[in-house]
Parts: C-alpha cells; sequence; structure tokens
C-alpha cells in the first residue's frame, strides 16, 4: 500500500513510474489518483498485492499504454510553435481510478495551432490502437482546434486600450489551454482569452483561487468592451 504525495508534478505520472517497477505478476487492488481530466492531480494511492497471482494481469496492460504515452510526448518535441508557452504540445494525465470492472484513465493534451488536423488524428489514431491490442477502451471525449488571433486586428488593439485604462497589464500571450473560443474561432469569429486573476501556477491547480477585486476589475473591463464594439 503506498501513498504518493503532490511533489511539484503530477502524483499519477509519478504513481505509473513506480508501478513501471513491480513485476507482471503483481495484482492490484486499486489504484486511485485525481480529481478530474484537466487538473494536475495532488494525490494519488496504489494498493497491490505481491502475493497471490491473477489470471488476467492488468498491471502489464496499464504500463504497455503508458510506455506508448511516453513515446508519444518525446514526439511532441518534434512540433514547436514559439508564439506558445512552452511551444510544443503537452499531454496530462489528471485521472485514474479503479471502477467495478476496469481501470479507468483520463487526460489532456494541449496542442498548439502548428499541429495540424492530420497530425491530431494520427496521434489518436495509434494511442487507440495501443489501447485496444490490450483489451481498453479509447475515447476522445471533446476537441477544441487550437487557434490564432492576429495580435494587431482593431478589435485586439481595442481591448489594449481598455486594459491600460483600467491599469491591468495589456500585453498580448498565447495560453496553453482552450474555451470556447475555440469554437467561435471555426466559424470566423475573432477571439481573445481574458479572465481575473493569476493564470500562471494558478489554473488548473488544487489551490486553484481568484481573489474578489480582480472580479470586479474583469467585470469593467467586459463592460467597456461590450459598450466599445457592440453600442
Amino acid at each position: 500500500h503506498s501513498s504518493l504525495p503532490h511533489m511539484g508534478e503530477s502524483a499519477v505520472i509519478k504513481m505509473l513510474e513506480y508501478l513501471e517497477q513491480m513485476p507482471d505478476s503483481v495484482t492490484l487492488m486499486e489504484i486511485d489518483g485525481g480529481v478530474n481530466y484537466n487538473s494536475v492531480p495532488s494525490h494519488a494511492l496504489l494498493e497491490i498485492d505481491a502475493v497471490s497471482s491473477t489470471s488476467k494481469p492488468i498491471v502489464k496492460k496499464i504500463m504497455m499504454i503508458n510506455k506508448h504515452i511516453k513515446t508519444l510526448e518525446k514526439e511532441f518535441f518534434n512540433f514547436l510553435d514559439d508564439d506558445f508557452f512552452p511551444p510544443h504540445p503537452t499531454l496530462n494525465i489528471g485521472l485514474v481510478r479503479t471502477l467495478q470492472d476496469h481501470v479507468l484513465l483520463a487526460g489532456t493534451c494541449r496542442i498548439p495551432p502548428v499541429i495540424t488536423n492530420e497530425i491530431y488524428e494520427t496521434w489518436m489514431s495509434q494511442l487507440r490502437a495501443v489501447c485496444e491490442a490490450n483489451g481498453s477502451q479509447f475515447r476522445v471525449t471533446d476537441y477544441k482546434k487550437p487557434f490564432r488571433t492576429n495580435e494587431n486586428s482593431d478589435f485586439s488593439r481595442g481591448c489594449q486600450s481598455e486594459l491600460r485604462a483600467l491599469g491591468l497589464d495589456d500585453s498580448a500571450r498565447t495560453q496553453p489551454s482552450t474555451n470556447e473560443a475555440s469554437i467561435f474561432s471555426r466559424i470566423g469569429i475573432e477571439c481573445l482569452c481574458f479572465g481575473p486573476g493569476k493564470r500562471e501556477g494558478n489554473v488548473h491547480t488544487p489551490t486553484e483561487h481568484v481573489a474578489v477585486e480582480d472580479l470586479h476589475r474583469a467585470v469593467e473591463f467586459y463592460k467597456r468592451a461590450i459598450e466599445r464594439f457592440c453600442l
């Protein structure tokens, strides 16, 4: 029985690395980590039986899938988009859980605009094939195509002007996450992403939070943007 604390990185990833050291004959009793697919897990728990054996070992199957995930992550470094940080695609295994008749692994893959649909479909097909070869099911539950907005457009410049007027940072940056803007951009709607509070080291972490005063400033910005572009 082993409980793995958060060590500045995904506790689920650390647990899978720990499981790799176990022999195939080990019986997996319980595996649990994370709270949802797109957060960095702060805890993970692994319970094994090293004495008894099973006719259907699952540890080897999990390790084969995890091995391919590691290979896929290495391939990410061949596709760089310097406008984004980090410039390469990233993958997070945010949830692992023992259910009644299967083990669930769930995560997210962040891809910058340099990744074409063809490349994305190839990666997903490869991962699906590995899962099926190990008696598992693979599902993509959501996909939002990445986008890029011209920072010199009237819309971008106007929003930056309103930010400056409120004493807020008006620098244009890319973001390593997705939202509804990825959907709107597909039909030609110019999009920018703005939100209250601190992003780096805060979003999708166990201690994610927003100060009330930041919420008030965000409301004022949205009000000004609506008045500028919609009225």
